[in-house]
């Protein structure tokens, strides 16, 4: 039977897919609705807002791991993140007003200051507040608010877009925010904030000094890639490799699922003394379930999944697919361990993690970038993230013994990946990949193939599925 945090990580997991879902349907449709270089240009400033709102969320993070320690006074501590949001968001309202000739310029976006204005008002404060449903508890609940904010952000962009265009793309993702602010604080969200002390302050400020430059830099480094080839190159790559991006966004599903309950777990457990090991080990198993058989896949089929799925236009992108997918494996470890770390207290050691990743990747990417282009940043990229994973690994070994550098439960996804790609192989030699219908299917019977060879091979697969079948029994009792 799953304990507490497994059903929250469950529930979570199934509210990620359901995002998911929409998400890619989304992408399809807008990147042919605007093109490539209308799409990368959004994305773009998608990039700016999650760099220069860091401080919001850094600040909202280190209120997070405050609130899930035993004892820790809650009300003050929601307070604290509400009011460092609102004093954050006046100063970059006063900061997008005066880069706006610059980040309209980059994006390719007319008045794209107000626009990320808009974006910070009403997205980060959605951020924020999910963050505290986490730290009480209600990590299901708070995705799938998130899952609802999307629903609504569909049909809301879509009519917005043929409207106002790529504009309308911001205007949807407000409103839909906007609604979902309400929701999180009428159905999810307990606490009732109080004005924090001093104390309390100061105690939210030594966690929050090394959790901001760590998300600042973290974020850098996430972002990189779209940044680079943004600056480097033009909007119309940056479309291309965004859309290698959304393909690949369910390989690290679980793995954020897992990641945004594992720290206040984490964080609780240490703060009576007790250990998490098994939570970790358990996570980190499952976080690479997808990212495994999807990054083989692509190996397959990088080029039909961009040209037959987003368009011709996009088929440039296939020489990124597979360099993200291999990204996204590295991602969906370092995610947890990241969350790990936090969780012990020590964004020190992530902070050092992620300025260790984004130097790895400067150097990598003026190394290939002449060579390769666009594919030489991203594969700088896949590399600086297995080094930043090896280095994160060795971090939470000192401080939990029985957590395994390499889970176990990855072997196996491994092997079912190479059979699944082996046979695979075989079938496109006689089927080639003319048409959506013929793509759908061979990539369908790729899953499945996969999932039964795991099911097979995979003692832990085993185990946390009879875990589910239990406790889906004794729920609809």
């Amino acid at each position: 039977m799953l304990d507490a945090y497994g059903r929250e990580t469950l529930y979570g997991t199934i509210a990620r897919f359901m995002m998911a879902i929409v998400g890619f349907a989304g992408a399809i449709l807008f990147a042919r609705l605007l093109g490539d270089a209308a799409f990368g240009g959004f994305y773009l400033l998608i990039g700016v807002k999650t760099i220069i709102d860091r401080p919001i969320q850094g600040w909202a993070n280190a209120c997070k791991k405050r609130f899930s320690e035993s004892g820790s006074r809650q009300r003050e501590l929601l307070g604290a993140a509400l009011l460092f949001l609102i004093g954050w968001t006046v100063t970059l309202g006063i900061i997008s007003v005066l880069i706006n000739g610059w980040i309209s310029q980059y994006t390719g976006i007319a008045g794209a200051g107000f626009l990320l204005m808009l974006i910070i008002t009403t997205e980060s404060t959605f951020e924020v507040l999910e963050k505290i449903a986490h730290a009480e508890g209600h990590v299901a609940a708070g995705m799938w608010t998130d899952t609802v904010r999307s629903y609504l952000m569909f049909p809301l962009q879509l009519a917005l877009v043929l409207t106002f265009g790529v504009s309308g793309m911001v205007y949807g993702l407000s409103v839909a925010s906007l609604a979902s602010v309400v929701i999180l604080l009428i159905l999810v969200v307990d606490t009732q904030p109080s004005f924090p002390s001093t104390l309390v302050l100061a105690d939210v400020l030594k966690f929050a000094r090394y959790e901001i430059p760590t998300m600042l830099v973290g974020t850098v480094e996430d972002r990189f890639e779209l940044l680079a080839i943004g600056f480097l190159l033009s909007q119309s790559v940056v479309g291309d490799y965004e859309a290698a991006v959304k393909l690949t966004v369910p390989a690290v599903l679980i793995a954020e699922a897992s990641s945004a309950g594992l720290m206040p777990q984490v964080s609780s457990l240490a703060s009576k003394s007790e250990s998490a090991s098994e939570d970790i080990k358990n996570t980190l198993s499952i976080s690479s379930v997808l990212s495994v058989p999807i990054f083989f896949g692509t190996l397959l089929f990088s080029e039909p999944l961009l040209s037959v799925v987003f368009g011709q236009e996009y088929a440039d992108g296939a020489e990124l697919l597979a360099f993200v997918a291999l990204l996204r494996i590295f991602q969906s470890q370092t995610a947890p361990l990241g969350a790990t770390l936090q969780g012990f207290n020590r964004p020190d050691s992530v902070l050092h993690a992620a300025i260790f990743g984004i130097l790895l990747k400067l150097v990598g990417a003026v190394l290939l970038f002449l060579e390769f282009g666009a594919v030489g940043i991203v594969a700088a990229a896949a590399f600086s993230e297995f080094c930043k994973y090896v280095l994160m690994s060795e971090f939470v070994q000192r401080l939990s013994d029985n957590t395994p550098r390499i889970p176990r439960a990855i072997f196996p996804q491994i092997v079912a990946s190479v059979l699944m790609s082996g046979i695979l192989l075989l079938i496109i030699n006689y089927i080639p990949v003319t048409s959506r219908v013929t793509l759908i299917g061979i990539v369908g019977f790729g899953g499945v193939l996969y999932f039964v060879t795991l099911l097979l091979i995979s003692q832990f697969i085993r185990q946390t599925i009879t875990g589910l079948i239990n406790d889906i029994n004794i729920i609809s009792r």
